[in-house]
């Protein structure tokens, strides 16, 4: 609670982040953090975000979102993990339908991710090669999350009923593709990489094997699971092997007969007896599948015609702005930037000589982005030694095609950047 109390409106797990992205030597995960400045400008983000929400009551680690730590990464890496991110996304979606559940689950994965997440991949791979009893304590907690720590994370982020079903989300967990479960003393660590889970990849095996079973309507066909049965069993040469020692004989039976003993009348010593189930008896009785009738949801109304440029004002925002385009590598990732046709800076600041006094100073750049490149990490150094005396900054875009405003002002928003005027097309 002290921890809480001090903390809030963050929760105590957040620290983890804290240390991480702060603390180089604690891990060595970020190479282009930029640490104190992204400690902030993340948290802004992510309080923003938790504010949007509507129902969280504490900023956590799981309103972490890849797009927001993935400019400190190197750049092969965050690509990586941008794949696992939207495997995981995919899985979720597809899995499961109710709302609470999957929002519940795809917290719980970012908490994990967030707590994994590296440049320095060896580690985890080193940590899946040893035995869990090798791993030193210290090891285990600096890339794996505890589930102690990943319900904490959930708490104040999810609503109070949808954390008394936590017990069934963390077995849920270790089916996750990329997800990997370190158990310890009785404890479950959670962490993930770019190594697949093998529950997972069996999982997947079982049901690229039933899609092709399955006619094209996508029923079992018998006949095509029969054989299959049958290709199987002479490829592990089981039909060979017990002809040569007791006749081979095959029966089908149904689930019930398990029930009252009746398969034992198909028995007999003389013979092997292979007792055959109907596949589709399996499926109705013991899968979880259910057929829908899938209806093409209605055309969407046309929204807003979007718009061909903004303005942002003011040092501060602009900074920002300036500071992202000083990294060609983030320009490539980032979709807004793509979009960007021509800039238009403009600054006014108050400058005091000793032989003339004061004076005002007007920088003013106008051109494609791509001649910016060069220059933005200049003005943002300059702007930065004489911010006491800028009087009016102005930030003008222009866009090579229409974008929404709401995309605009998220990915605006995902800087930090909360003060832009659109330019209507």
């Amino acid at each position: 609670m002290e921890k809480l109390k001090a903390a809030y409106l963050f929760s105590p797990i957040y620290e983890e982040f804290v240390r991480k992205l702060v603390v180089p030597v604690y891990g060595g995960d970020f190479s282009n953090a930029q640490h104190l400045r992204d400690l902030i400008k993340i948290s802004s983000s992510v309080l923003g975000r938790a504010i949007d929400d509507g129902e969280s009551t504490l900023v956590s680690i799981a309103h972490i979102e890849h797009d927001d730590i993935k400019h400190c990464l190197q750049e092969d890496s965050a690509k990586l993990w941008w794949s696992n991110v939207m495997t995981w996304n995919s899985y979720i979606d597809n899995k499961y339908q109710d709302l609470g559940k999957k929002k519940t689950l795809r917290y719980a994965v970012r908490s994990i991710y967030v707590k994994s997440v590296t440049d320095n991949v060896v580690d985890l791979i080193e940590m899946l090669r040893l035995k869990p009893e090798t791993l030193i304590p210290e090891t285990i907690s600096r890339r794996a999350l505890h589930q102690r720590d990943l319900i904490l994370s959930l708490v104040g982020a999810v609503k109070a009923n949808e954390l008394g079903k936590l017990h069934g989300i963390l077995d849920e967990l270790e089916n996750m593709p990329y997800i990997h479960v370190i158990r310890r003393d009785d404890a479950r660590y959670y962490l993930t990489s770019f190594v697949s889970n093998p529950l997972q990849v069996i999982s997947s095996i079982g049901d690229e094997i039933l899609k092709r079973l399955r006619d094209q309507k996508g029923e079992l066909d018998i006949a095509r699971a029969i054989n299959y049965l049958r290709e199987k069993l002479r490829e592990y040469m089981l039909v060979g092997q017990f002809k040569e020692k007791a006749l081979l004989n095959f029966e089908f039976i149904k689930l019930g007969d398990f029930d009252n003993d009746s398969f034992l009348k198909y028995l007999d010593n003389s013979e092997f007896t292979v007792l055959l189930i109907s596949p589709l008896e399996v499926e109705d009785n013991y899968l979880i599948i259910r057929k829908v009738k899938l209806i093409p949801p209605p055309s969407p109304p046309r929204g807003p015609r979007g718009i061909k440029g903004f303005t942002i004002s003011g040092i501060n925002d602009v900074t920002i702005f300036l500071i992202s385009l000083a990294k060609p590598s983030m320009i490539q990732r980032e979709s807004l930037f793509e979009k960007i046709r021509s800039l238009h800076v403009h600054a006014e600041l108050e400058i005091e000589e000793q032989e003339i006094g004061k004076s005002v100073a007007v920088i003013e750049f106008k051109g494609p982005i791509g001649a910016l490149y060069e220059l933005a990490e200049h003005l943002v150094n300059y702007f930065n030694r004489h911010r006491d005396g800028i009087k009016q900054c102005n930030l003008q875009v222009e866009l090579a095609s229409e974008i929404g405003e709401e995309i605009v002002k998220q990915e605006l928003k995902k800087k930090g950047i909360s003060n832009m005027i659109p330019q209507r097309a």
